[in-house]
């Protein structure tokens, strides 16, 4: 019984919180360099998310989907 009293004493009587838990965090970001057309001195860095790469990967699919089309008619 003794043993039960200092059990439920360690217990918590309401959850604890962790605010770290619950802060979003922050996406890594992934560095590439990119050639600058009409230099062949150094290439530029640039930095972006994950998501933010696959966007622009997207975005240039699309825009060379678009030019194909354009170029069957």
């Amino acid at each position: 019984m003794f043993t039960a009293f200092l059990l439920a004493a360690a217990l918590p009587l309401s959850p604890v919180q962790d605010d770290r838990a619950e802060a979003p965090r922050a996406e890594k970001k992934i560095c590439k360099g990119q050639a600058k057309t009409g230099t062949r001195v150094r290439a530029k860095r640039v930095c972006k998310t994950q998501a933010e790469w696959d966007a622009d990967a997207q975005l240039n699919q699309d825009q060379a989907r678009g030019m194909s089309n354009m170029q069957s008619r």
